[in-house]
């Protein structure tokens, strides 16, 4: 997992950001509908609507940077390894 500061990451690329409500990838237990808004621009995205409907830890679910974040470690903060069952190694800070 890479943890980021959220700040850094705005700071540095505040355009290409999309936020969306659910995990785009989750099937299960039953598959939300998905289609070209999907993901909204940080500026188009209604969090206050989101946070009143789902509440504040679940108002923005996914966040991603149109084609590519070109410095990771400019916005990381650490890097860390989890392996099953239990085990977490920060690799990297």
């Amino acid at each position: 997992m890479i943890e980021v500061s959220t700040e850094r990451l705005v700071e540095s690329c505040a355009d290409r950001i999309e936020l969306s409500p659910m995990n785009s990838g989750a099937t299960s237990p039953f598959a939300f509908p998905r289609g070209l808004d999907t993901f909204t621009s940080l500026q188009d995205y209604d969090f206050k609507g989101w946070r009143r409907q789902r509440g504040p830890t679940k108002a923005v679910v996914e966040v991603t940077v149109v084609y590519a974040l070109e410095q990771l470690t400019d916005v990381a903060v650490s890097a860390t390894r989890y392996s099953p069952p239990d085990s977490r190694e920060v690799i990297w800070r």
